[in-house]
């Protein structure tokens, strides 16, 4: 059984694959397709393989409480640790610049709308 997002939907919305554009390429290129891992699981004489969506992330935070509770650090998650010193900063950059062109003084938002999958595979 594998669990993860699939990148390769454009189903996912994640205000880091927002703010750090090279992370959504870096992760369709490290984690396969639902459709790929059943056609491996497939090939590796599983007789049964089947997908199901197991949770629905849905949140939102500002980009404050982001910086605060650590959601901004470099090891906060491994789409920031492959990322270069460049992109990374790049990345904040643009956080910072959203923070000071939010409309009236209005708080930015930080959204996630996740759909993990579970990939399972079953042998006679």
């Amino acid at each position: 059984m594998s669990i993860g997002l699939d990148p390769h939907t454009g189903r996912d919305r994640w205000w880091l694959y927002e703010y750090f554009p090279e992370t959504i390429d870096l992760d369709r290129q490290r984690y396969p397709s639902v459709a790929t891992l059943r056609a491996e699981m497939a090939h590796a004489s599983f007789t049964r393989c089947e997908t199901r969506e197991v949770e629905h992330i849905v949140s939102t935070v500002s980009a404050e409480s982001a910086r605060t509770n650590g959601h901004l650090d470099r090891s906060f998650t491994s789409q920031f640790t492959i990322l270069t010193d460049e992109e990374f900063g790049r990345g904040l950059q643009r956080i910072a610049d959203a923070v000071k062109t939010a409309s009236c003084g209005a708080t930015l938002l930080l959204k996630s709308d996740l759909h993990l999958h579970a990939t399972i595979g079953w042998t006679a």
